[in-house]
């Protein structure tokens, strides 16, 4: 549309290096993101296949296929000190460890051959201290070789035993399975007793990527050999930039992979930098619900509260267009709301997925395709069309 060329910067994933993500506008380079990430952490590559990156390189992730997306993530930690070749034999299910070439392209797969008896499986091979009351999600990757796949999963803790989840069918292909569990309030550990169990003999399954890690939602996969490993938060974000935000009036657009999550994140934001306290933002408490807040020399002028964001599965749009004095905001072609305020904020820094002044705290988990500032607000209609999946 031709609203792009009223844009002022727009980041869009493709060129990088370390530390910085390029954006398509402006020419000059003076839009570049900063980024940060200091610890490597794994993208799906263009070929389908789970590989490594280096610190503070930023992710162009392709596991929703199609374009690439800037991956953002909190900072997470796998508590499977062993994410591969970690399952050993139990009763008469046997473990073939390299049986397969795993999701990573490397023949490093273990396959289960579930034995007859209902503890003829294998053993996750995890003994971690664990919080009570506490969501940590388990995910792994399985395709079944032989038989009809199913098998079922069961976690215990120090205090309980047989947490058994519903039935797992694997599939002929590579599939990531998760897990939620919510530890009780006395257990202060997940035991090695925890392990895959036999839901029809002789089936033969692939397993590889075993991670377990607090939280209620996954993260991308993160890769231990021995001990728990941690993955930072990634932190993308460009100060110095008033000239190219709209300083009594502009319009903030996203789009990504961002959903809801029971955790609190930052989405996008213009802000002075150092604080929250002067800015506009999108922003999702732990509540779910999507707030949008505008923010001068500390007070909270405007907050707009979206109860129902529609947000669909996948890819979202999302746009906050302000004056002096208004700002609504549209999702996904349908206009959320309107609130007021006294002033704008004078805003020079522009971040993408975190928290402005603490950027790579309260990150919200997506993959981003497309982050523009337009430097006027824009009408109606077009936020509309901009928005419109």
């Amino acid at each position: 549309m031709s609203t792009y060329n009223d844009a002022s910067l727009i980041y869009y994933p493709s060129g990088y290096k370390a530390g910085k993500a390029y954006s398509l506008k402006p020419t000059d380079g003076s839009g570049d993101l900063d980024f940060t990430r200091a610890s490597t952490a794994t993208r799906v590559n263009e070929s389908g296949l789970i590989e490594e990156v280096a610190a503070n390189v930023p992710r162009l992730d392709n596991s929703q296929g199609g374009c690439s997306t800037l991956l953002l993530e909190p900072q997470r930690t796998n508590l499977f000190v062993n994410s591969t070749n970690n399952l050993t034999y139990l009763g008469s299910g046997v473990v073939d460890n390299s049986a397969g070439t795993s999701p990573s392209g490397d023949v490093d797969a273990q396959k289960v051959t579930f034995g007859a008896g209902v503890n003829d499986g294998a053993s996750l091979g995890i003994n971690t201290a664990v919080s009570s009351s506490t969501n940590y999600i388990l995910t792994f990757y399985a395709k079944s070789v032989v038989g009809d796949g199913t098998f079922k999963v069961r976690v215990d803790t120090n205090t309980t035993t047989g947490i058994v989840q519903p039935i797992i069918t694997a599939t002929s292909e590579w599939v990531r399975y998760e897990i939620l569990i919510t530890t009780g309030g006395t257990d202060t550990a997940i035991t090695t007793t925890s392990r895959l169990r036999p839901e029809t003999a002789s089936n033969e399954v692939l397993f590889w990527g075993f991670d377990l890690q607090a939280g209620s939602y996954p993260t991308s996969y993160i890769p231990t050999s021995g001990t728990a490993v941690t993955r930072v938060a990634d932190a993308a974000s460009k100060s110095g930039i008033s000239s190219l935000i709209g300083q009594t009036e502009g319009t903030i657009y996203l789009e990504g992979d961002i959903q809801k999550h029971n955790e609190s994140g930052f989405y996008v934001t213009i802000s002075n930098g150092a604080t929250i306290n002067t800015a506009i933002y999108a922003y999702q408490p732990s509540n779910g619900n999507l707030q949008v807040l505008v923010r001068k020399s500390g007070n909270p002028d405007a907050t707009l509260t979206i109860t129902s964001a529609n947000w669909t599965a996948g890819f979202n749009k999302l746009a906050i267009a302000y004056t002096s004095t208004t700002a609504e905001v549209f999702i996904n072609g349908v206009s959320k709301g309107t609130t007021s305020f006294v002033s704008a904020p004078a805003c020079s820094k522009f971040t993408i997925g975190s928290r402005p002044d603490a950027v790579g705290t309260l990150v919200g988990t997506g993959g981003y395709n497309q982050a523009i500032l337009f430097p006027t607000r824009l009408t109606n209609t077009d936020l509309a069309a901009l928005t419109t999946l």
